[in-house]
């Protein structure tokens, strides 16, 4: 058995993360021009921008992010190369059937209206 000396000396100490506010971006505006392809491959959600892969129970910048929510509309990302690890979302298919996939964002609504508005127009599912 090794002693707590020799195994404090084998591990990398990870220093605290900074206190310092993290800004929160804000997204763009959906183009006044976009036209879904599909309906089922574009979802809208009240939701906060990513930061990254591992989600608001392990990272602190998605925890502070999470907490600035908007209407977004998000796509399925069709350039996707299927080795980064990326955040998914869940889309209905045609055939309602569910299916989990990167995604893009396209852009965020002003307010809750012109995102419904946009929803019934397209027969886009909101969250």
């Amino acid at each position: 058995m090794m002693h707590a000396a020799v195994l404090s000396m084998l591990i990398p100490r990870v220093s605290k993360a900074s206190d310092a506010p993290i800004k929160v971006p804000v997204p763009e505006p959906v183009p006044e021009n976009y036209m879904p392809k599909a309906p089922g491959c574009h979802l809208i959600q009240h939701s906060g921008p990513v930061h990254c892969a591992r989600g608001r129970m392990r990272c602190r910048s998605c925890q502070v992010y999470s907490e600035s929510k908007r209407h977004v509309l998000y796509a399925v990302d069709e350039d996707y190369d299927g080795i980064s690890a990326r955040p998914v979302l869940d889309f209905l298919d045609d055939d309602n059937k569910k299916f989990s996939s990167p995604y893009k964002t396209i852009g965020a609504f002003k307010d809750e209206s012109q995102a419904k508005s946009f929803a019934q127009k397209y027969k886009i599912r909101i969250e």
